[in-house]
């Protein structure tokens, strides 16, 4: 029987990449629907309607906390950031973290 594949070299054949949006009337509408935002919409409920890789309203927020996330080519790492404007474009960079099985090696 083959040997499973150890935790941390699962992650390390993680390929990191960008993707991009261009914020939308749509895309603005489905986040204050879908996060039942009536006046503050915030950067990370954007975030998490336009990425399926980030569903999360608490997955975008770490991505942008991160530093992964971008608004016109500005990094964007505040938790109250505002909800960008229609035409703006988002890219985020995903399959990159800060050594998250560091503990794993030890």
């Amino acid at each position: 029987a083959a040997a499973a594949a150890r935790p941390e070299d699962l992650w390390a054949a993680v390929e990191a990449r960008e993707e991009e949006e261009v914020v939308s009337p749509e895309l603005l509408q489905r986040a204050h629907d879908q996060f039942g935002r009536k006046a503050v919409l915030f950067l990370h409920h954007v975030v998490a309607i336009a990425f399926p890789e980030l569903p999360t309203s608490n997955a975008a927020l770490k991505a942008v906390k991160r530093g992964q996330v971008f608004v016109d080519g500005a990094q964007r790492r505040a938790h109250d950031t505002p909800a960008p404007e229609v035409g703006a474009l988002l890219r985020v960079r995903l399959g990159v973290a800060e050594a998250p099985l560091a503990g794993l090696r030890e």
